[in-house]
């Protein structure tokens, strides 16, 4: 068994404070830093020209010699709990994407729970080296990890969130023949191929698969309220025949439609 290298990387100074920061002019770091600021406002500036006011919940990744600033803002004051780390696993971050120096400032709340898991970091908490670096380190990137998550998952635009919604719609009606699936992307404004893409990115399905789930989910309902059978809920849900039907029906709930309804306790209609 390979044992960690102390070498991937190692956490070099933490603490916490108010009204700290680099000062009024930019400065760079040899190393990186995550600041998490606790409460009030704090101003961010660096060379790229990004300008923004921070608040409670807003994360700082500062990254080895981008020039920055960070201080507390006009008439506010603030307080901040802060990590500097280096180290080979973290420029591999870098150069796969995961970290961008272009998007430096993140947000995760509720403040206290990431307030304590940025202290969970360490084998003591607000002090470096009193156990095994590697172990800080795997620590320091699953709350990278987390926190990247967390942001990516608040960043779904309004946009997207409505034409998802929209597209949801359009799917959920069935009719013979399946859907025209060119027709349903140009009510979307959009090609076929992505409006294909846009639905996984944002559903984490296919449109088909979505479409063939909300299908069997009206056969379910169709079945629990009616003695209709199996034949006649493949006519009016579009499928070929009685026999594409139950294939697809025992393929997402896992029964046949015969099974399904005598779990029901119904007397079969078909």
């Amino acid at each position: 068994m390979i044992s960690p290298s102390p070498e991937m990387g190692k956490i070099l100074l933490t603490g916490s404070g108010r009204d700290s920061g680099t000062g009024p002019g930019m400065r760079t770091y040899p190393d990186y830093a995550l600041v998490y600021v606790l409460e009030g406002h704090a101003a961010y500036s660096d060379a790229n020209g990004l300008e923004l006011i921070l608040a409670a919940g807003d994360v700082i990744l500062v990254f080895p010699s981008l020039p920055h600033r960070y201080q507390q803002a006009p008439n506010k004051s603030w307080v901040q709990i802060f990590l500097t780390f280096n180290g080979p696993i973290f420029k591999l971050w870098g150069k796969s994407g995961l970290l961008d120096g272009r998007c430096p400032i993140y947000h995760v709340e509720p403040v206290e729970y990431w307030h304590g898991r940025i202290k969970s970091v360490l084998n003591t908490p607000g002090v470096t080296g009193t156990g095994p670096a590697w172990m800080e380190v795997c620590r320091l990137q699953m709350l990278l990890a987390d926190m990247l998550a967390d942001e990516r998952a608040r960043s779904v635009s309004t946009d997207d969130t409505q034409w998802l919604r929209k597209a949801c719609g359009l799917l959920e009606n069935p009719g013979r023949g399946g859907p025209d699936w060119n027709r349903l992307a140009r009510q979307l404004d959009c090609s076929y191929e992505n409006f294909r893409k846009r639905f996984r990115r944002l559903a984490g399905f296919s449109p088909a698969q979505y479409r063939a789930r909300k299908t069997i989910e009206l056969a379910c309902r169709m079945i629990q309220q009616s003695r209709t059978p199996a034949k006649q809920i493949a006519y009016r849900l579009g499928f070929s025949d009685e026999a594409h039907f139950s294939h697809r029906f025992r393929q997402i709930t896992g029964k046949s439609p015969r099974q399904f309804r005598k779990s029901l306790m119904l007397p079969p209609g078909d």
